[in-house]
């Protein structure tokens, strides 16, 4: 595995395991992920079933540009935009270009801060291998 796959995935599995429900959070509605009852394990969170919520989909391109649900935004719309997703109710789905290849170091490090900014907004994160256009 190259070096920057290893931090994407390091980085995704800080972000997951900061989307931890917290101590007063409301319980889960009936089919949503969520914690299991008192003393039991939480339960995984769904990916494709997310509840009446939103699924950004992200994605940096071969080029170093990141576009959120197939609009070309900067770093700081990005992080505005994943602000502005319902908390409890939201996941990400990422890509990059030409995931299997060695990353350009434009890209690597485009990758690195859009991954971060994920994590930021403590929003599950899934690494998805295709393209979504």
């Amino acid at each position: 595995m190259s070096k920057t796959a290893t931090a994407l995935c390091l980085v995704s599995i800080a972000a997951l395991s900061a989307c931890k429900p917290e101590a007063g959070d409301p319980a889960p509605e009936a089919g949503e992920s969520g914690p299991a009852p008192a003393g039991g394990e939480p339960t995984p969170f769904d990916f494709e079933h997310v509840p009446m919520g939103v699924i950004a989909k992200v994605k940096v391109d071969e080029t170093a540009r990141i576009f959120i649900d197939g609009r070309q935004v900067t770093m700081d719309q990005l992080e505005a935009a994943l602000a502005a997703l319902p908390p409890k109710r939201s996941a990400v789905w990422y890509h990059r270009s030409n995931p299997l290849q060695e990353a350009p170091p434009d890209v690597a490090a485009v990758s690195r801060q859009v991954v971060a900014a994920i994590a930021r907004a403590k929003l599950p994160l899934s690494l998805v291998q295709e393209d979504f256009d």
